[in-house]
């Protein structure tokens, strides 16, 4: 019961402002949530945070196709609602066994039919023998309306309205990379201006652009290429973008400052973009109350709000400690 009305609270939170609905033609981006398959209760908590914002479209649900070894299904598709932009979808490794307990296919055929937001690849689950490379190479196919194409981890909050905010203010640019840019030999924040050739995206948000996405999809990978040590798949696929910059393209390398970074503090304020992101919330506890946190700085809710809902939902002290972490 406590669960259903903590969720139910954060719900609440999307439609306190009063919301205006764009007209929309086309999805402005496709963002892939990398999921594993055991994490069924991340997955339904991210569905009341960020993820049920006006802005993002929900899926249409599933037919699961089982057997006795595997569970497959078509790649999730946003409904038909003028209102949103954003299509975010969980993307899996492939539900098939050992890998995959029968149990565990029979929760995620629920949830395909239930939410219909799950993207299973036709690859085994991991973290540094390509996955991002499938996603990005997979999804403009999937997604050919759709401008630009994101990654995301599930211990990101993701603010989608920030998101947006930056996109939208210029016009559509195909060959986009933009995320939190840090240097291949330091592992530090890094700021305008550094060589390209030592850039790499950190992991916990990718966005690239829809023409970007293509060429990549175009390039014969070698194992070389995608394959890694252990949490390489961010550094791996940065330096393949930057070795191959202006190859028939020249990549739009952009990085976001995070707030509470001091690295950044020497940028110019028309070239310091705040990153509408933050990772590493790797409990239900810290997503939520980084989610009350976001709607509390939109204006969407008052202080008085925050505490209100805080004390009902059991999250006071989470709070505390999720700003706490910020400031650091």
């Amino acid at each position: 019961m406590g669960s259903k009305r903590k969720r139910l609270g954060l719900l609440l939170l999307h439609w306190l402002p009063a919301l205006a609905a764009a007209e929309r033609s086309h999805l402005v981006v496709t963002l892939g949530v990398f999921s594993m398959a055991g994490e069924h209760s991340m997955r339904a908590l991210l569905r009341t945070t960020w993820m049920a914002s006006p802005l993002a479209c929900k899926s249409v649900p599933l037919e699961p196709r089982r057997n006795a070894t595997a569970l497959t299904a078509a790649a999730p598709q946003p409904v038909q609602d003028s209102t949103c932009v954003a299509h975010p979808l969980f993307v899996l490794g492939r539900a098939v066994e050992p890998e995959t307990s029968a149990a565990t296919r029979a929760a995620l055929a629920a949830e395909l039919e239930q939410h219909g937001d799950l993207l299973l690849l036709d690859s085994r689950e991991n973290m540094d023998e390509g996955k991002i490379f499938d996603w990005f190479r997979l999804a403009p196919a999937l997604y050919p309306g759709s401008d630009y194409i994101g990654r995301v981890d599930s211990d990101t909050y993701l603010d989608l309205r920030a998101l947006l905010a930056q996109v939208q203010a210029s016009p559509v640019e195909p060959f986009l990379c933009y995320g939190f840019a840090l240097d291949s030999r330091t592992l530090q924040g890094i700021a305008w201006g550094t060589p390209t050739q030592r850039w790499f995206l950190s992991g916990e948000f990718v966005l690239m652009g829809r023409g970007l996405a293509a060429w990549l999809a175009r390039q014969n990978l070698t194992r070389a290429d995608t394959h890694g040590p252990s949490h390489t798949d961010d550094l791996l696929f940065g330096r393949y973008l930057t070795r191959h910059d202006g190859n028939g393209h020249t990549t739009v390398f952009r990085t976001c400052y995070r707030r509470w970074v001091s690295l950044h503090a020497g940028l110019t304020p028309e070239r310091r973009q705040r990153c509408p992101f933050t990772h590493r919330l790797k409990s239900e506890e810290a997503q939520q109350a980084q989610h009350i946190v976001t709607m509390q700085d939109r204006g969407a809710i008052t202080a008085a709000d925050v505490l209100l809902l805080m004390a009902a939902t059991g999250l006071l002290v989470a709070g505390v400690r999720t700003l706490r972490v910020r400031k650091r």
